[in-house]
């Protein structure tokens, strides 16, 4: 489960990236459909807390016990079979 954070809390700049990520996603969502994401560099990320509904997998570098991780290098990921609806990275060059 996703550590419960009050999003009011974020910064601005961290909300307002991620809200209009969830936006954007919610825009091309079919009606109650469930979304697989994934999101490179996402070690930390709060996305979990602005989409609870979706199956939400980070992935990043560094080391995290966090649920849905994945440490993965984002120019090599090896997901040989699995299938994302998103794919998105809000914190990377």
């Amino acid at each position: 489960m996703a550590k419960s954070i009050d999003l009011r809390l974020l910064e601005f700049g961290l909300y307002s990236r991620y809200q209009s990520l969830t936006d954007a996603i919610n825009e091309v969502r079919i009606l109650g459909e469930k979304l697989t994401i994934l999101e490179v560099g996402g070690r930390g990320s709060p996305l979990a807390r602005f989409l609870p509904h979706d199956s939400i997998t980070l992935s990043d570098v560094f080391e995290s016990d966090a649920p849905g991780y994945v440490q993965a290098d984002g120019r090599n990921l090896a997901f040989p079979d699995r299938h994302f609806d998103h794919v998105v990275s809000t914190e990377v060059l």
